[in-house]
């Protein structure tokens, strides 16, 4: 089965042709794509030509970076607006970031048939006369940005200039609301995890005689049994190496001792996300430390999830090194590190938030696969549609069919689990 790539939309859009067409091109079709996009760009080049033939998918496929796209939207002169829906529609990359003081630029300049130079001169000039005193705001400002845009973009140069410094300590570079909502998605998983986990000491101490040594202890002055508390459970652990109880079994101890671990880890942490997400890096071929791109699942490592959390730490630094002139390979490696979280970093999330909230709201009653595809859509939908992405449609895109075979006739699968299986990896 052919999925949605952007080869195909590059091919529809050089073709006039419909995309479902576009994805069963022969090679032929393909190289009459990448010679029309050549002629369309004149002189101007993105990239080498190699690999403008690979984003055809001649000798190989590859979806050109957000940086790459742009060059190729000043090189075909699209307007503002037809890049925003190559960039959303096209690639399902996130659309122009209007708080990115560059993207703000690169949208000025396009929708007034500026060159690519042109605009990075317009960039160079205004940091040239950004105050470095006034600090950047991390804000919900970004629907009043965009009201400001569409009712100025029509200014002379110099005008928009003088707007544009106006507004500088808007320009954060990310959007809150996508990365609030990838925060938010972190937490609940957290969450459960933290009560399953505590479950699982409840019941493992039950094993023992922990409750009988809490309940004669003086130190509550009441009767009902308290619940367990971590550091009481440490002081019954002494109690029963010292031989004041039965000590329970070295497998129930040690049992303990880690759900002990797990519970007193920071309640944001990165390393149990991971950990809950993939479960055995290394049987699924991305070893500890190590982040991968297999079909349109991204395997995330603490890094780059640490990246995206910290995004306005990490735009305050590209800023920085921009106001410096810092030389273009230090810039380079500094953006490498300002992800910008799309549709692919979001709807693992979405997915495993729905599959714990569908499960623990049908804890009496049995598991019905078209319900819990539906509460999926419901929310996937919900998210996306307010990160301003594409919608979720398996059939279509790679990732969303992946996670709709998670929904198994008689119960749920976890994306990790087909991972172990799935063969289209790059």
């Amino acid at each position: 089965m052919r999925y949605y790539r952007f080869d195909g939309y590059l091919i529809a859009k050089m073709q006039e042709i419909t995309i479902e067409q576009a994805q069963e091109a022969s090679e032929e079709v393909r190289y009459h794509a990448y010679r029309e996009c050549l002629k369309r760009c004149g002189d101007t080049r993105p990239c080498s030509t190699r690999t403008m033939k690979r984003w055809f998918g001649i000798d190989g496929y590859h979806k050109p970076g957000r940086e790459q796209l742009i060059k190729l939207f000043f090189a075909l002169e699209l307007t503002a607006d037809q890049a925003e829906d190559w960039l959303v529609q096209g690639a399902l990359e996130p659309g122009f970031q209007i708080n990115d003081l560059r993207e703000f630029f690169m949208m000025y300049c396009l929708q007034h048939h500026f060159t690519y130079e042109k605009c990075r001169e317009m960039i160079g000039s205004f940091l040239g006369q950004m105050s470095p005193d006034i600090p950047l705001e991390q804000h919900h400002e970004t629907s009043k940005m965009w009201e400001t845009y569409h009712q100025n973009c029509d200014m002379p140069e110099d005008s928009f200039m003088e707007l544009a410094l106006s507004m500088q300590k808007y320009f954060k570079g990310y959007s809150m609301t996508v990365l609030e909502y990838f925060r938010d998605l972190k937490d609940e998983i957290l969450g459960y995890l933290r009560k399953e986990y505590e479950l699982l000491l409840e019941t493992t101490l039950t094993e023992t005689s922990y409750y009988q040594w809490q309940a004669g202890r003086k130190l509550f002055g009441r009767r009902e049994v308290p619940q367990p508390d971590l550091s009481h459970i440490r002081q019954y652990l002494r109690a029963c190496e010292k031989g004041k109880m039965q000590p329970p079994s070295d497998d129930t101890v040690e049992r303990i001792k880690e759900y002990i671990n797990i519970l007193e880890r920071s309640c944001d942490s990165n390393a149990q996300l991971l950990e809950n997400l993939y479960p055995d890096r290394e049987d699924i071929g991305a070893p500890e430390g190590s982040r991968m791109q297999r079909g349109e699942i991204r395997i995330m490592d603490d890094k780059y999830l640490s990246e995206i959390l910290n995004v306005g730490l990490q735009k305050e630094r590209e800023l920085a090194l921009m106001l410096e002139g810092a030389d273009s390979r230090r810039l380079q490696e500094q953006r490498k590190r300002c992800r910008i979280i799309d549709r692919h970093d979001l709807l693992p999330l979405i997915f495993e938030v729905a599959q714990r909230r569908y499960q623990a709201g049908t804890v009496r009653r049995e598991y019905c696969r078209e319900e819990a595809k539906k509460a999926f859509a419901l929310l996937a939908d919900q998210i996306l549609t307010a990160c301003n992405m594409p919608g979720y449609q398996p059939g279509k895109y790679e990732l969303d069919t992946i996670l709709d075979v998670c929904f198994g006739e008689t119960g749920m699968l976890s994306l990790y689990d087909i991972m172990l299986e799935y063969q289209g990896w790059e």
